[in-house]
């Protein structure tokens, strides 16, 4: 059973637009854990991030949500940290199966600022 870790505002850095590619951004699922996971005081408190609780989904399920944006870093320096965002705008019901938490899965848009 899955609980996730999600990012709900952009981090950036501003001194490389490389390393500010890297950084997760708003709706990058940072980590899946299993149901019952003792997160920690920051994790919980953190106005950056949300918890989302799925009792009915396996956490193996959604492992694409970790997903690196595919491609070679050493021909495309400005790969980002993830392929797909979590739509935070999305309703899921407590009794969701896996279809309808990976409903809620977006691929991010390539990376823009590549110059």
């Amino acid at each position: 059973m899955a609980e996730l870790l999600i990012r709900t505002v952009d981090k950036v850095n501003a001194d490389s637009r490389e390393l500010n590619s890297r950084c997760m951004k708003r709706g990058m699922v940072v980590t899946i854990q299993p149901d019952g996971w003792s997160w920690s005081r920051k994790e919980r408190n953190n106005p950056e991030w949300e918890i989302r609780k799925y009792p009915g989904v396996r956490a193996e399920a959604l492992t694409g949500f970790l997903a690196p944006e595919p491609g070679d870093k050493l021909l495309d320096p400005y790969l980002q940290r993830r392929q797909f965002t979590f739509d935070l705008a999305a309703v899921i019901r407590p009794d969701a199966n896996e279809d309808d938490v990976l409903a809620a899965q977006r691929l991010r848009a390539p990376w823009t600022d590549r110059d």
